[in-house]
């Protein structure tokens, strides 16, 4: 296969698709008891989030434990079926139990799952963002953890928001967890947003972003993400709102991106929106990203919208490409377009550098070719190589 950029992505919901991807994030628990940790529920009678979270940062003062607490609750959030949020660990060694294990106190166990080739299983997984359109679509429990190293009345000790299904196995380093029970979505997603208003940490901002992302498209979620996008933070936190506006994958999200494409004055938030609409699994992300490739108000956004076009395998993807390359007046275009042809799933853009390389006008187009077909694995650009070496082209 030819050489691809490896995206790091710092959290994904997960569509699974095999069996091997299946058993690295749900499997049998080992044989043994649950490890200690201290786990205070909130009393009955508390009936919003806020009269909750009010009661667990007053019960943080009774705990005689130094070091830390958690403060977490739980939605339901409609997923695909074979999905999880969270981490996992892939070693029954680690042997650590389940969120729902250390709320409830009772052991769950999964059905076994064969384990083969688990690196490629996930990458083929993350990489076919289609797939998701297919799945069936189910409630699952979704956990919010917050770890506060010092009192959670000062919001500036929080160190991170952990999400997570809560079936999956967590370890909360020994720190108590202060259980606030399942929340509405919406009534979350108000609560994320207030506490943004408050913490003025840069990290902790973007945690709180993220958080609010991975409510899906429950209510209030579209309309915050646009309030911090159109907002005035900091460039990486309207990023963050960028990118999950993507993830919600729909029209609404998929216009504003592209006004922001073309329009935002930060350079990064506008490369942040096009990565997010190449992450869209709609037609008309497709269309969109051509049309910022032919039409973007700048090289560098033309450019970027040609790469991501790169990810994404159709006739329609291919033929423009194939255009960029022959047609476009900007060499810098026609480069990216060479490049992107490379970034091709299966090697399908492997045919279509070989032409590229024996037929254009341009020699300094061609030697680009040539260079990634010398990145490739495949016969055939070995093959067309040798061609051009001994000057049949």
């Amino acid at each position: 296969m030819c050489l691809r950029n490896e995206l790091n992505i710092d959290f994904l919901e997960i569509d699974v698709h095999t069996k091997a991807l299946f058993l690295a994030i749900i499997f049998s628990l080992a044989v043994g008891t649950i490890k200690a940790q201290t786990v205070v529920r909130a009393p009955e009678g508390l009936n919003t989030l806020t009269e909750r979270w009010a009661w667990a940062v007053g019960e943080t003062g009774k705990l005689k434990r130094t070091g830390g607490v958690w403060i977490g609750y739980s939605i339901q959030r409609l997923m695909s079926e074979n999905s999880w949020i969270g981490s996992f660990y892939s070693f029954p060694e680690k042997n650590e139990p389940s969120l729902y294990e250390l709320i409830t106190g009772r052991r769950i166990e999964f059905e076994d799952r064969d384990q083969h080739d688990l690196k490629e299983a996930a990458r083929k997984a993350l990489s076919r963002a289609e797939k998701r359109k297919l799945e069936r679509k189910i409630l699952k429990e979704v956990a919010f953890l917050f770890e506060f190293r010092g009192s959670p009345s000062d919001l500036e000790t929080m160190r991170t928001i952990r999400t997570t299904n809560i079936t999956l196995r967590v370890d909360l380093d020994g720190l108590p967890l202060l259980w606030l029970g399942t929340i509405p979505s919406g009534e979350s997603v108000t609560h994320l947003r207030g506490l943004l208003g408050k913490v003025t940490s840069r990290r902790g901002s973007e945690k709180i972003v993220q958080a609010i992302g991975l409510h899906g498209n429950a209510p209030g979620v579209f309309e915050e993400l646009v309030g911090i996008l159109n907002g005035k933070a900091q460039a990486s936190i309207r990023e963050e709102a960028a990118f999950w506006l993507g993830q919600l994958d729909t029209m609404p999200a998929l216009k504003l991106l592209a006004e922001t494409a073309r329009k935002d004055e930060s350079k990064k938030v506008g490369e942040k929106a096009i990565f997010a609409i190449s992450q869209m699994t709609m037609d008309e992300a497709t269309e969109t990203l051509i049309d910022l490739g032919r039409h973007g108000p700048s090289r560098n956004t033309r450019k970027k919208a040609v790469f991501w076009l790169g990810q994404r395998a159709s006739r329609m993807v291919i033929d423009t490409l194939e255009s960029f390359v022959y047609e476009d007046k900007d060499e810098e275009i026609q480069k990216q377009a060479v490049f992107a042809l490379t970034q091709l799933p299966h090697d399908e853009g492997v045919t279509h550098l070989i032409r590229v390389a024996k037929t254009h006008p341009s020699p300094r187009i061609r030697k680009q070719a040539v260079f990634w077909l010398g990145e490739c694995d495949d016969p055939r650009a070995f093959d067309a190589i040798v061609e051009i070496a001994r000057g049949k082209y």
